[in-house]
């Protein structure tokens, strides 16, 4: 073990505290603290925190021009408008399964943009669960499976009645409870 002079602790002690007295001192210090906390930006950070893939979540924001809605054709239900839908994702026909997406969804990413997130999580299968209608609404949720990395994942498609046509308004997406 090495000893420590105890003049030498005594010599350091005075300097520091000498030095620590020092208004320029001070001011370095507190500069310092300044640059530091300026750097870290104090944990603020604009952009949405990444998923467990490290993808960035979509926004929860309505486009601002969404277009006009989709109105399904003529005797088209909303549960074969949504089986068209997936049909046309799990054959890897990107273009197909963008046009059939409500308008507010379209907006929200390009068709480029679309085929590459949909490229990226091919689905083999789906199944459609039972559709629910109240009130001149529908909603047809789909179950698909994204593989062991990404798991079950839930569609969530609503439509609104509008005269002898369905309008397909949105569809939402989340991971299966």
């Amino acid at each position: 073990m090495i000893k420590v002079d105890r003049l030498a602790k005594i010599t350091w002690s005075k300097k520091f505290i000498k030095r620590s007295n020092d208004l320029k001192f001070k001011w370095i210090i507190v500069a310092m603290i300044v640059v530091a906390v300026a750097l870290t930006g104090c944990g603020k950070t604009d952009a949405p925190p990444p998923t467990q893939q490290g993808q960035t979540p979509p926004s929860s924001e309505q486009p601002k021009d969404a277009g006009p809605p989709l109105v399904l054709e003529e005797g088209v239900s909303p549960e074969e408008h949504v089986r068209k839908y997936f049909d046309a994702y799990v054959a890897k026909d990107f273009e197909a399964a963008y046009n059939l997406q409500p308008a507010v969804n379209k907006a929200k990413q390009t068709k480029d943009e679309f085929t590459t997130q949909r490229g990226g999580f091919p689905i083999s299968d789906y199944n459609v669960l039972p559709v629910s209608e109240q009130d001149g609404q529908q909603v047809v949720d789909v179950e698909y499976d994204l593989g062991e990395q990404y798991g079950i994942w839930v569609s969530s498609w609503m439509f609104t009645k509008d005269g002898s046509n369905w309008v397909a308004d949105e569809f939402v997406v989340s991971m299966k409870q």
